[in-house]
C-alpha cells in the first residue's frame, strides 16, 4: 500500500475540523497541487483523493471553498491547468450554492 492508498483509505482528512480542512484548502497546503502542465499519475490521484474527501464531507462551505480557492488558483494557470481544474470542479459537483448571497 502507498501514501496515497493510504491517505484515500484513512480517516486521517476526515477528522479534521471543518475549520482546519476550510484553512488548508485556502492557504493551499498541498491540498491543490501544481497542475498547470506536465503531471504525474500520482499528483492527478492525489487530486481526486482531495475533491472526493471534500465532496464526501456533505458541507456546503467545504466544497464553496475548495471551488473559490480552485478558480483563483486557475488565474494564473496555461489553458490545460484551468481544463484540469474544471473538469475536477465538474466531476465532483464542487461549485457555488446558487442560493447563497
Amino acid at each position: 500500500m502507498d501514501l496515497f492508498d493510504t491517505l484515500e483509505n484513512s480517516y486521517l482528512i476526515d477528522e479534521l475540523t471543518k475549520g482546519q480542512l476550510i484553512n488548508l484548502i485556502e492557504e493551499n497546503n498541498f491540498f491543490i497541487p501544481n497542475i498547470n502542465s506536465d503531471i504525474s499519475e500520482e499528483q492527478w490521484r492525489w487530486c481526486h483523493i482531495i475533491w472526493g474527501k471534500c465532496l464526501i464531507s456533505e458541507d456546503k462551505l467545504v466544497k464553496e471553498k475548495l471551488y473559490l480557492t480552485s478558480q483563483k488558483i486557475i488565474e494564473k494557470y496555461t489553458i490545460i491547468g484551468k481544463y484540469r481544474i474544471n473538469s475536477l470542479n465538474e466531476q465532483y459537483n464542487i461549485k457555488l450554492d446558487e442560493d447563497v448571497n
